[in-house]
């Protein structure tokens, strides 16, 4: 019979030829795969052959060949694969069918598509089920929080963040936050993590190993979770390829504050200010508090000397800062073929911050390259080098709020020009060459002479005068090297290092200068210089090999690793006065050369290491039953000699019942059950008795003190470990796999906790270091993921995610049933029976009845009676999740794609600073009730001289007084809502702690794809353009007047909220494209 030779094109959705597509002769073995552009040639049997085309993650398609001497076919993407590969943990690959636990892959193409982001974590929203992520006040340049299935501990210190794993390398990472000390901004940075380096756009894919069974294997470095990042290599592609991309993105400051804008500063309706004893000229009342007359458009001096109208200034909170920016380039050159695959990619990201001298500049270079040697070896290495510098990155600024700066009166651009003085120095507002003979000018709200570090003026001067220069290189190096002997039996061999190496600058500029002496004041030089080292090595025999006709098949392997981390630290920097203006060096100070403490200094060097075996055996029957049992002991040197080897198993089961039985419309479906106990190890030098070498002054010489610890050590100090189970389905349905859903329900419980507790003073020591405490864990994880609509040319996906969590202690310690952190009269508090985190306060004062009773004030005031603590919520999250959806529209012209996601968040009451200022500063909308024009009672008030006056802005507030009667006092609404200040004495009120929920919708992006005949045109295989944006709004929110992300920190701070910077919102546009 005479063959027919078939040529054709194989080209996807966008156009594109696809290489390595086979195509199979129906009923036979006779096939081939296209090359580069698509395109193949293969030789049938006879002109009525059917031919079967497929490739990994596309639907596979079948043509009869009718006789035809071309067939051309169009592959579609698989709404949802089935034999889908997934990275585990050690980086080894699976089959996703054959896992015995729940796992969230997120495509790095998805992390993309509404803009590159500067920490590839902003891009994790919603995506993945039981994943919470949330941002910071510190915007782009700070930290984020990640947290796996509520992963929690009794100690504010216990490590919660999950483990980064990049190509196989556990790297650096750590919580930070912006909390001001005193209020000092040169004080309050976050400098984020390592984490903020990895560039987003080198990700293939991140792989979050959620349960105790997927990341037993990681011992106690992964007791909290385990997120493995891979990187691009350039697997899949034949020849040599370019690609080039270009973005830029405008951040605009958003504000959330619903300021009141019709009354100004001030007491009262007549806290009025004048030049002159006639009244004729009136004056801005220099008050922190907003309580003052109404707006009237009449004539006023303001602070400057200038005369204008008595209005309000709207938006002189957002006058402070401008738009932000950021571009973000890459080159990449990718390439392979049958003996391996390599991709060297080069990356520069520049980011514009909001407030003057602000910015990031990022510089990444990524190298990913696999070589098949042989049959019998194959090499791996993967290199990403990045540096970043960053500038005068975002402080804390809640005083401002809290002494009056964004007062409604208060021009903010005429501040933002009065800064300094003739000379070029900062304005001396305790100087009368600043003020008029009456001592009336700029309030103390914008330079308070007694902190240099306080007030609106200082701000400037440290944001335009200031640098505060951070440098970070992180270098991340992997090396694998895989041997195979014998078809079944094998050795693999991986090496790692993560290299961090960070510069801290400080350069303070002397703010002032005696022009009699030629002395300047203020100005300090310091540095600091921070190293990481983690270096990770494993080795371990594998056996792969299958029996009775490929029934049975058994997988194992088996080795030793070791991990080394270390980190020293060395600061100095200058004290006192600088002698010398603009000259940076350690000698430049005033106390120099003669006084003992000339320098401010310390040095750190801290060292840990573990030891450790593991391995794994699965025992697969097909692909309908897989059992598997994983093993790993570590020896930690951060534990006392006797406990430092423990041991982690941990076992699944896996049916995928769909082999077993036919369900119609389930395409898949499969049941698994795990378990698995696992465990962390404690902090460095937690377990052990360290001490401090301190210098005291004496005459002609030092003094050395040696102090040791404050805290008493159990001496047998055990790794805290988490036993869980989990159990789930994963099901595939409809046509094409059109729709899957993932669901699973774990159950986990923490015990031998590594806590501290409070003893008697009389012990000599403050607490205790022990094992105590048992946590209850649960809940459950939802994915759905599908394709609503799948015609051509039009399709609609859509993705859904939920997590929902429950936390109890079971037990803390004999004889200790709770501890407790104070925030003020608030407590957040772990006690027996309860939730974890819980918030409790001092509720008002009541009777018997409930009623609220009032003092002789007339005011609200909090219960002494200990019995009349309250529980008014707790600081975990409830509910979250998020919904993503994407619409595709195709033709000859080319292809639209529209994407929206959002995510939301339900439960986790916060403290909120920021609402509490603005209520008791009068600032907000909130506390209009009880003015004039707003329901205030008219009330007559008696003047110091005897004379009266009566004013509108009375309240009553509804309650009862001490003697049982009701509350019939008036109170002015200045005295009322001047309690929500804290700073005035008074405690947190338990109304003003609030459960912090939210949906947002988080990002949107339009991208075209121009059709091939185009892109050919312009000498490139593929060409697009997109328009992105990010942070858009809330859906809904629950607290008014704050960013509902603006956490002080991504740690034990994260339920705080006390930085009143602005959130932002980006917008951008980006083009790709290859040939």
């Amino acid at each position: 019979m005479a063959q027919h030779t078939i040529t054709g094109t194989v080209i996807d959705e966008d156009g594109l030829g696809i290489p390595g597509v086979t195509i199979i002769e129906k009923g036979t073995t006779n096939g081939t795969t296209t090359n580069i552009d698509g395109q193949y040639i293969l030789n049938v049997s006879s002109g009525s052959a059917t031919l079967v085309f497929s490739f990994v993650g596309m639907t596979t398609v079948e043509q009869t060949v009718n006789n035809r001497q071309s067939v051309n076919v169009t592959l579609t993407t698989e709404a949802i694969g089935i034999d889908e590969v997934v990275v585990t943990a050690l980086g080894i690959k699976r089959d996703s069918r054959a896992l015995g636990y729940a796992i969230s892959r997120v495509e790095g193409v998805d992390l993309v598509k509404a803009g590159v982001s500067t920490n590839a974590l902003t891009s994790l929203y919603g995506k993945a089920a039981g994943v919470g992520i949330q941002a910071t006040a510190a915007g782009p340049m700070g930290g984020m929080k990640i947290n796996i299935r509520g992963a929690q501990g009794l100690e504010s210190t216990s490590g919660t963040r999950p483990l980064f794993v990049v190509d196989g390398v556990p790297i650096y990472d750590t919580e930070s936050s912006m909390a001001s000390r005193d209020y000092n901004p040169l004080n309050s940075f976050d400098f984020g993590s390592a984490v903020n380096d990895i560039n987003v756009e080198d990700i293939e894919s991140m792989e979050i190993l959620k349960g105790a069974k997927a990341s037993v294997l990681y011992g106690s470095a992964g007791a909290n979770g385990v997120v493995l990042i891979t990187t691009k290599s350039g697997s899949g592609t034949r020849g040599l390829g370019v690609q080039v991309s270009y973005g830029q993105e405008v951040y605009n400051p958003v504000s959330y504050i619903n300021f009141q804008n019709e009354f100004g500063s001030g007491q009262h309706e007549y806290s009025m200010s004048y030049e002159d004893e006639a009244q004729t000229i009136r004056r801005t009342v220099s008050d922190r508090q907003n309580f003052g007359p109404a707006f009237d458009g009449s004539s006023i001096k303001f602070f400057d000397g200038s005369t204008r109208q008595y209005l309000p200034y709207k938006n002189n909170y957002l006058d402070l800062f401008n738009n932000g920016s950021s571009r973000n380039m890459q080159a990449a050159i990718q390439g392979g073929s049958e003996k391996g695959n390599m991709r060297l990619a080069y990356t520069n990201y520049n980011y514009d911050g909001i407030t003057p001298n602000q910015g990031q500049t990022k510089n990444s270079v990524s190298f990913n390259g696999q070589l098949e040697a042989s049959k019998f070896a194959k090499f791996e290495i993967s290199q990403n080098l990045y540096h970043t510098q960053s500038q005068n990155r975002m402080s804390n600024i809640q005083h401002l709020v809290a002494w009056g700066t964004f007062n409604r009166d208060y021009d903010i651009k005429t501040a933002m020009n009065s800064w300094k003085d003739e000379n070029g120095y900062m304005i001396d507002l305790s100087s009368l060459g600043n003020l008029d003979d009456s001592g009336w000018g700029w309030p103390s709200a914008f330079l308070d002479p007694n902190n240099i570090n306080d007030g609106f003026f200082n701000l400037m001067w440290t944001m335009n005068e200031n640098r505060f220069i951070d440098a970070r290189v992180n270098s991340i190096t992997s090396a694998k090297a895989t041997f195979t002997f014998l078809p079944y039996l094998g050795l693999t061999m991986q090496g790692g290092l993560n290299y961090t190496d960070t510069d801290i600058t400080n350069k303070v500029k002397p703010y002032r200068k005696n022009e009699d002496t030629g002395a300047y004041q203020g100005g300090r030089f310091s540095f600091k210089r921070e190293r990481n080292v983690i270096q990770n090595y494993e080795a371990f025999m594998t056996f792969n090999k299958s029996y009775m006709n490929d029934r049975l098949t058994v997988f194992g392997f088996a080795g030793p690793a070791y991990r080394k981390i270390g980190y020293n630290s060395v600061n100095v920097g200058t004290r006192g006065n600088s002698k010398f203006e603009d000259f940076w060096s350690l000698t430049n100070h005033d106390r120099w050369p003669a006084s003992y403490d000339s320098y401010v200094s310390g040095f750190d060097e801290e060292f840990e290491s573990l030891y450790s075996v593991l391995g794994q055996g699965t025992i697969s029957w097909g692909m309908e039953y897989i059992l598997e049992f994983q093993a790993r002991n570590d020896w930690s040197s951060t534990l006392p000699k006797a406990n430092r080897s423990y041991f982690y198993p941990g076992a699944s089961f896996t049916w995928n019942f769909t082999e077993t039985f036919t369900i119609p419309k389930i395409n898949y479906g499969k049941l698994f059950l795990s378990f698995a106990d696992v465990g962390r190890s404690a902090n460095r030098y937690y377990a052990l008795r360290t001490y401090s070498m301190n210098t005291l002054p004496a005459p002609n010489t030092n003094i050395n003190d040696v102090s040791g610890p404050s805290d008493l050590f159990s001496g047998d100090l055990k790794p805290e470990r988490k036993r869980e189970f989990e159990i789930g389905t994963s099901l595939r349905m409809f046509k094409d796999n059109r729709m899957e859903v993932n669901l699973s329900y774990y159950n986990s419980m923490w015990y031998n906790q590594i806590m501290s507790l409070p003893i008697p003073a009389s012990s000599g020591a403050t607490q205790i270091r022990i094992n105590a405490g048992e946590i209850n864990n649960s809940g459950f994880e939802l994915f759905i993921n599908g394709a609503l609509i799948a015609t051509n040319p039009f399709r609609w996906e859509m993705t859904f995610t939920a997590a929902k969590q429950w936390d109890k202690i079971n037990k803390l310690y004999p004889g200790i049933t709770q501890k407790n952190e104070n925030a003020g009269n608030l407590i957040r508090r772990k006690a027996e029976g309860e939730k974890m985190n819980t918030l409790w306060i001092q509720d008002y004062a009541r009777d018997d009845k409930g009623n609220r009773m009032v003092n002789d004030n007339g005011l609200y005031y909090l219960s002494n009676d200990p019995d009349d603590e309250i529980n008014i919520g707790t600081t975990n999250t409830d509910i979250y999740g998020g919904s993503s959806t994407n619409f595709y529209l195709q033709g000859e012209w080319g292809m639209l794609n529209l994407m929206g996601a959002l995510d939301y968040k339900i439960g986790g009451s916060i403290l909120s600073y920021s609402n509490f200022y603005l209520m008791g500063n009068g600032l907000t909308e909130e506390t209009l009730p009880g003015r004039p024009g707003h329901g205030g009672l008219t009330w007559t008030e008696t003047l110091s001289d005897g004379s009266t006056r009566e004013r509108h802005d009375g309240m009553i507030l509804q309650g009862v007084k001490e003697d049982g009667t009701p509350n019939d006092i008036i109170v002015p609404a200045r005295d009322y809502y001047s309690t929500f200040i804290h700073d005035m004495g008074t405690g947190w009120q338990p109304d003003m702690i609030k459960e912090n929920n939210y949906v947002k919708f988080r990002e949107l992006a339009l991208t075209y794809t121009f059709p091939k005949s185009f892109s050919e045109q312009l000498k490139m295989q593929k060409f697009s353009v997109g328009l992105t944006a990010r942070n858009l709004f809330y859906i809904y929110k629950s607290i008014k007047n704050i960013d509902a992300e603006a956490m002080l920190g991504t740690g034990n701070d994260s339920w705080i909220e006390n930085t009143n910077f602005p959130s932002l919102r980006s917008y951008g546009f980006k083009v790709n494209f290859s040939f």
